[in-house]
């Protein structure tokens, strides 16, 4: 049968063969928010994100939560679900980030900084799955550990000095090869409480350290004490078997949006 489904499936393919310049999804007059400068899709709604994911054939839910981060104050959205952040500590707003169109929160380096939820919404870990995806730049170079997301018991750090991308679950921890700093990048953290994993991903690598049970309902940007310094643009979160993503299938997520992907 040939119609709109056989029509969105090879205008993707053919917009992911030919490069991040592609805008299958545009072609079709199909709306889909896209950076008008960086080219990154950022869907900003439920529907939104199903017509994506439709595009692309993506093997990934539609997220439980999703926050545009482009308030001019307050505690951001979730306009997804019902889960806001409570922004505290030294924040701002509607920052700009090299190379995109889009603003999005200030974070800075070194204290309290933070939007985060602790909401009954949310998963435990000692029973369910989480994983949430920041896009987000770091700027500020850091003397020590940075702390970019704060789960129950685990974190996405920068490593300070080198700097380097780290993942931590209590004392079960991995770091990266390469400096994460200066470039708007997804950062991803994987709880996957059903198959026992806990990984993190940027765009440049993914990292998988050895499975620690943890417990507790916490989801925040930043830190209480040692943020990072730079712009979150978009946030989102998966919960519950939602959460259980393969790396085969952030891989191809990141890609459709279209992040280079190094690993």
């Amino acid at each position: 049968m040939i119609g709109p489904r056989a029509g969105v499936r090879v205008g993707a393919k053919v917009g992911l063969a030919g490069g991040p310049g592609e805008d299958p999804i545009g072609s079709l007059g199909i709306a889909v928010t896209r950076d008008a400068t960086s080219n990154i899709y950022t869907p900003v709604s439920s529907t939104e994100w199903a017509t994506f994911r439709a595009a692309f054939g993506l093997s990934v839910a539609t997220p439980d939560s999703l926050w545009l981060l482009n308030e001019s104050s307050g505690n951001p959205a979730d306009t997804i679900g019902s889960l806001p952040l409570t922004a505290a500590g030294t924040v701002t707003y509607q920052q700009a980030a090299s190379g995109w169109t889009r603003t999005g929160v200030g974070l800075t380096d070194g204290v309290n900084s933070q939007f985060a939820t602790t909401a009954a919404g949310l998963p435990n870990a000692n029973a369910a799955s989480q994983t949430v995806m920041i896009i987000a730049t770091a700027t500020t170079a850091p003397a020590g550990n940075r702390q970019v997301y704060v789960g129950p018991n685990n974190s996405l750090r920068i490593i300070g000095g080198t700097p380097r991308f780290s993942v931590t679950a209590i004392a079960s921890t991995a770091s990266g090869a390469v400096s994460p700093m200066n470039a708007v990048r997804p950062w991803i953290y994987k709880h996957d409480f059903t198959n026992s994993t806990q990984t993190g991903y940027t765009d440049q690598e993914a990292l998988t350290i050895a499975f620690t049970a943890i417990a507790g309902k916490a989801l925040r940007i930043g830190s209480t004490s040692v943020s990072f310094g730079g712009v979150a643009l978009y946030a989102c979160a998966w919960y519950n078997a939602n959460a259980e993503i393969s790396d085969a299938n952030i891989r191809s997520l990141l890609q459709a949006m279209g992040f280079s992907v190094a690993w």
